[in-house]
């Protein structure tokens, strides 16, 4: 038999670093603050294409009238159009006289959407046979990826307010993904890497011309750079995280609020070290305090772009209920099922800046179709891929 013998810990102490932090240049920061924007995507918490063919299917069998559906249209439309609003932060950036809003993907991404439109497909061809409802449904799986909000607004500045420089109506972004894919104002990547690129050429190009109104600032493409240097490298952020940079709301008249976001809003900056990279991940670790609204937001090395904010790390326990079969109401716990409970850290991921390059490849790629239209070759219904271009 082993023994263990008990030995005494012993306990180092590590002199802190009291070596200067170099202080960061005003212009710098201002400049990454004026190029940063708010954006409030919208979409609705009813299912009105559903609900439609819900109510249209009662009207059929007898169950309503046509006056009673055209009632509970009104009533939907009323408590669930636009209500839910999600809000993330994007880069202005001017590359050869083109505008364009660079972000994190799920920012944009229209989830609730895009699982009604898959839904809704499989209902409809629900009666077709089962070779060609698989093939629909990949195919129908594989566009949703690309759904993006059907409204995008603009919250103003705090400044914007207080100058009355928030127009109203105000500018904002609708139907982007009208139209065929190959032509659309904006490109998603890869779920994984989660980035995405808004043009503001051509049709959009007003709202371009609003936020250079409005004191906003693009950045260069020449300040985008491929990652981190090294880690340790001194790197910060601003954005737009709701718990701080909301400052209140705006009173809107119901009309008005389902044009434009009620909030009102300031940039806040975060300031950390890149905790760990890698040149063969898209990805790298800053010990900065990333919150929500924080997604999409430039992480800024010295004075140039090195990635876009992604979300926070978590951690995962495992909380187990000690009484799992109560004999009394006395003994019920709160919840009487074992759950996973998630923790937030001060860790933010960032994707690369590299693979911002190449979605503004393939955007300004798309946006000459749009100037001289034509069908791609050899892909009727997809948007080109990066080796095409």
């Amino acid at each position: 038999m082993i023994s263990h013998v008990a030995r005494p810990r012993k306990y180092y102490c590590v002199a802190a670093d009291t070596s200067p932090v170099p202080e960061l240049d005003p212009a710098v920061l201002e400049k990454w603050k004026k190029a940063v924007v708010h954006l409030e995507g919208a979409t609705n918490s009813v299912d009105f294409l559903g609900r439609w063919q819900e109510l249209t299917e009662q009207v059929r069998k007898g169950e309503i009238s046509s006056e009673q559906m055209m009632k509970e249209q009104i009533e939907d439309f009323a408590k669930g159009s636009r209500d839910i609003r999600i809000q993330g932060t994007a880069t202005f950036l001017e590359n050869d006289r083109h505008y364009f809003l660079l972000t994190a993907r799920h920012v944009l991404f229209d989830e609730l959407e895009a699982e009604r439109r898959v839904e809704n497909m499989k209902k409809f061809h629900s009666t077709w046979p089962s070779e060609m409802q698989e093939s629909l449904s990949a195919e129908e799986i594989e566009r949703a990826k690309d759904t993006i909000f059907g409204i995008i607004f603009l919250v103003p500045f705090y400044d914007e307010v207080i100058q009355g420089k928030a127009q109203t109506p105000e500018r904002f972004l609708m139907n982007l993904g009208a139209g065929v894919p190959w032509m659309w104002p904006y490109t998603f990547s890869d779920p994984s890497r989660d980035l995405a690129v808004i043009s503001l050429s051509h049709r959009h190009f007003s709202l371009a011309e609003q936020l250079l109104a409005r004191g906003y600032r693009p950045v260069k493409l020449d300040d985008l750079k491929d990652g981190p240097s090294r880690e340790g490298a001194e790197v910060f952020s601003v954005g737009y995280p709701g718990h701080m940079s909301v400052l209140g709301r705006r009173l809107l008249q119901p009309a008005e609020q389902m044009w434009m976001s009620q909030d009102v809003s300031l940039p806040s900056f975060i300031f950390g070290r890149v905790s760990m990279a890698h040149d063969k991940l898209p990805f790298f670790w800053c010990d900065l305090g990333s919150y929500p609204g924080h997604s999409g937001a430039p992480v800024v090395e010295g004075d140039r772009m090195i990635g876009v904010i992604s979300g926070q790390g978590t951690s995962h326990d495992d909380v187990f209920l000690k009484n799992r079969e109560p004999k009394t109401m006395q003994a019920q716990p709160l919840l009487s099922t074992d759950y996973v409970a998630k923790t937030r850290i001060p860790f933010g991921m960032a994707f690369r800046s590299e693979y911002l390059r190449e979605l503004l490849d393939v955007q300004i790629r798309k946006d000459r179709n749009e100037d001289e239209p034509r069908r791609p070759p050899n892909s009727p219904d997809k948007r080109p891929s990066q080796g095409e271009l």
